[in-house]
């Protein structure tokens, strides 16, 4: 059904308390005969539906009705003999396409009927003639009907123009209506739905003010109007400047949002057209300033959203959906460049999960695969990793993409991932190459520190692979683990992704007058995929024993061991006062605070019998197979009395 049908229906049912049975029908009691009697009396064939029909008086003198194509009236004087000789007849017809409006005086009781051309200003016709009611709300509601009737009649370019006129006489509500129908009405023409999309965008701001209880709904419905015209919008269609509109309605919804970036992205896309550009340039003041938009974007912006940034000499009219701009002297605080600043018209890409970091475009999967093997490794050695060797598989060799990450990353502040390899004071960390191109190189380590996760991993959280490794290699003391790192595993732009950043960028680079040339080439190139194959040795869990571990101690770290285990020999926690004398004791000796916290984990660790090792492993056993029930639990017991344990310890030995 369409809007006119459903709009016909509900009017033909508003009449429904003032029809009778002899005089006033609506379309569902009108009759053959009686429709037989109204083309008689108009002298015409009416073959279209009919709303209503009011025959005034007995003697068929007035004739009012309205069908689907207009209103109908006639006054014929010949059949009135008592009526005045210079009263003339009259025979009007009124289609909906010339009707502007339909207003019912509550004062004169009348209908005026408004047009857009002709008939002076507009034709009266009173309201018990033709409704045969008196009641002035019922009459309005007839009206406001019969006006939305002739508004469906009229083409989208008056309509659009009668938007504007309600929203200008402050009829906000009612210039949204008209707004949504003349959207409903266009669904299926995409080219008409731009501006109109646009058009219900503003009327739903202008609405914010008078219905303030859904301004949030208002405000972020009226964002996807524009947002879908924009993306629409195509060049050339004869209304080039409302892509400048669009973008400042844009910024002011967003403005009303509270989003501080999107707000800025639209604004200056706005502000070089005069007629917006005093309130975009106060918008934008107000976003630089009170909001800290400068100070806090790496907190309050999602990755996806801070993504692609480039500085640029010029800001105005640059708008980007993929790309923020900014000027090199006024960039984020808190971000890092491999440079230490900014490189005007240079595509930067954030850290995916370091966000402090961002790399040149170009370098991206380069700089991003040789910190996650950094990592990997720095990993695996906090794990217990006796040997670690890497090998090339594909693509760049190891001192080939070592030394391009080193030439780019000239800054060490910018390192994504700040772990590195770290020895004892006496072990040997040992570099082989087996080729002459180098595939291959190994380090060799000698590990003292239990095996743990290092605090600060960038890439762990994101990897279930390493996971998986160190659960494994904690739970089930694994001995030797490879893994093969891809650059395709450090892409974060999809190909299509690409071209879309190429367009956007040439459309930056050409408003900030930049030549793109050199830019396209370099930014864009091809990257080779490489492929390295990381894999290690770990040293037994058996093997972490303070006993065995003290025998490779020097004398000063074997002197500070001891004074530590007297701290730790009646209390096991450490007093403000011995940490005053021990960190006074550690300086005499020459042993950094890092070294020392390396010790304390040493002496500190627990160190388990048999008897309670055994009793782990049963428990892991039993507790592998769900929960432990009452029974599991009394086999337990009985393993614990004869292995010698307390119930305490059994606890303790359960947590570990």
């Amino acid at each position: 059904m369409t809007e006119k049908d459903k709009l016909f229906k509900e009017i033909s049912d508003a009449f429904i308390p003032v029809l009778n049975k002899s005089n006033r029908y609506n379309s569902d009691t009108i009759t053959d005969v009686r429709r037989e009697e109204m083309c008689r009396f108009f002298k015409k064939n009416i073959p279209e539906r009919i709303i209503y029909m009011h025959r005034y008086s007995d003697s068929t003198v007035y004739y009012f009705m309205i069908t689907e194509k207009g209103i109908y009236y006639k006054l014929d004087t010949n059949l009135l003999w008592f009526i005045k000789i210079d009263v003339a007849s009259c025979d009007y017809f009124f289609s909906w396409e010339e009707i502007d409006r339909i207003e019912y005086s509550l004062g004169n009781k009348d209908f005026f009927i408004y047009f857009d051309k002709g008939y002076d200003k507009y034709f009266t016709i009173g309201g018990y003639r033709a409704l045969h009611s008196f009641d002035g709300n019922y009459c309005t509601k007839i009206a406001d009907m019969l006006t939305k009737f002739a508004c469906l009649h009229k083409n989208t370019d008056d309509l659009f123009n009668d938007v504007l006129r309600l929203e200008e006489n402050k009829k906000y509500s009612e210039a949204l209506e008209l707004a949504n129908q003349l959207v409903r009405d266009n669904q299926d023409n995409e080219e008409n739905l731009v501006p109109l999309r646009w058009l219900r965008g503003r009327e739903k701001m202008q609405n914010i003010a008078v219905d303030k209880d859904n301004s949030e709904k208002l405000c972020n419905s009226a964002i996807a109007d524009f947002e879908w015209s924009l993306a629409k919008f195509k060049k050339g269609n004869g209304c080039d400047e409302l892509e400048d509109t669009l973008h400042y309605w844009l910024s002011c919804a967003y403005y009303q949002n509270g989003n501080a970036q999107m707000t800025r992205k639209h604004a200056l896309a706005a502000v070089v057209v005069d007629s917006f550009s005093e309130d975009i340039k106060d918008m934008l003041q107000v976003v630089e300033s009170e909001t800290s938009y400068y100070d806090n974007y790496l907190d309050d912006y999602e990755y996806v959203n801070r993504k692609y940034i480039m500085p640029l000499k010029s800001i105005e009219g640059c708008y980007s959906d993929k790309i923020e701009v900014f000027l090199p002297q006024k960039m984020p605080k808190g971000i890092m460049f491999p440079s230490g600043i900014a490189k005007e018209n240079q595509i930067y890409i954030g850290h995916p999960y370091n966000k402090a970091v961002y790399v040149p475009l170009q370098d991206m999967e380069d700089t991003f695969f040789v910190d996650k093997i950094h990592e990997l490794c720095y990993l695996l050695q906090c794990l217990g990793a006796e040997e670690i060797r890497i090998t090339s598989v594909v693509g760049k060799s190891l001192s080939e993409l070592n030394n391009s990450t080193t030439n780019m990353s000239g800054n060490a502040d910018v390192k994504a991932f700040s772990g590195q390899f770290v020895a004892s004071s006496n072990s040997d960390i040992k570099k082989e190459t087996t080729s002459n191109n180098e595939r291959t190189i190994k380090y060799t380590l000698d590990p003292l520190r239990s095996p743990f996760v290092p605090d600060g991993l960038v890439w762990y959280p994101m990897v279930p692979e390493w996971q998986r490794l160190v659960k494994s290699r904690m739970d089930t003391n694994v001995l030797e683990y490879s893994e093969t790192v891809s650059t395709s595993q450090v892409r974060f732009t999809s190909d299509s992704e690409k071209e879309e950043l190429k367009a956007s960028a040439r459309y930056l680079w050409a408003k900030a007058n930049t030549s793109i040339d050199t830019n396209v080439d370099k930014q864009f190139k091809e990257t080779i995929e490489t492929q390295w194959k990381v894999e290690v040795k770990f040293r037994s869990l058996k093997d972490f024993d303070t006993e065995n571990v003290s025998d490779k101690l020097n004398a000063e770290e074997k002197e500070y061991l001891d004074e530590l285990k007297e701290c730790l020999a009646e209390n096991a926690q450490i007093s403000p006062t011995e940490r005053r004398l021990l960190d006074k004791f550690r300086d005499r000796l020459g042993i950094s605070k890092e070294r020392a916290e390396e010790l304390e984990q040493i002496v500190m660790k627990p160190v388990l019998t048999d008897e309670e090792k055994e009793y782990i492993e049963i428990f892991k056993e039993l507790s592998s197979e769900g929960e432990i029930t009452e029974r599991k639990r009394r086999m337990l017991n009985r393993e614990r009395e004869s292995l010698g344990i307390t119930e305490e310890r059994a606890l303790e030995l359960e947590q570990m």
